[in-house]
């Protein structure tokens, strides 16, 4: 469950762009994108599980995810984005 959160998560910061999304807004999305209909995750749960990525993954040394000025507001950084994209690009074995 945590891969598909963190996974999610990357994918809303990409859409986001460059100028970032809250971390409330964010949660929301991972939220809507892991209801189904017969799983309803704990918003609460998944609010305070992006919370802390986002905040460790912004403090590691050559992270893709940075802070910016705006209190609680992540965003990719460029490299961040390319790696996400090409992760993203299919492959021969496709």
């Amino acid at each position: 469950m945590r891969e598909e959160y963190e996974r999610h998560i990357l994918t809303v910061l990409l859409m986001a762009g460059s100028r970032g999304i809250s971390i409330k807004l964010l949660s929301m999305h991972v939220y809507n994108m892991s209801v189904t209909l017969f799983h309803t995750p704990d918003i609460r749960k998944i609010y305070y599980y992006s919370k802390g990525y986002l905040y460790r993954k912004s403090k590691q040394r050559n992270s893709i995810i940075e802070h910016l000025d705006k209190r609680g507001v992540y965003r990719l950084t460029a490299n961040g984005r390319i790696l996400i994209h090409v992760m993203q690009a299919p492959t021969i074995f496709d």
